[in-house]
């Protein structure tokens, strides 16, 4: 099977590339409800693109991950 575009991952028992979450541009491989990396502009927070971080969380230096908030 050819390698699948981003925001996708290859079904190998259909042979066809499954669509990731809305808003990850890579998702895990045998599970493509957990994303790895989000489309820009979001940001990952556990294996879900947010828009915002949730309370007790900021987004990383160039905004791609949620962190927990050192105080």
């Amino acid at each position: 099977m050819a390698e699948c575009p981003l925001g996708t991952t290859p079904n190998n028992m259909t042979s066809q590339c499954d669509g990731c979450a809305q808003g990850c541009a890579v998702c895990n491989v045998t599970n493509n409800a957990e994303c790895i990396r989000c489309e820009p502009g979001l940001a990952l927070l556990d294996t879900s693109c947010v828009a915002e971080c949730i309370s007790g969380y900021k987004k990383s230096w160039d905004g791609s991950v949620c962190q927990l908030r050192a105080y």
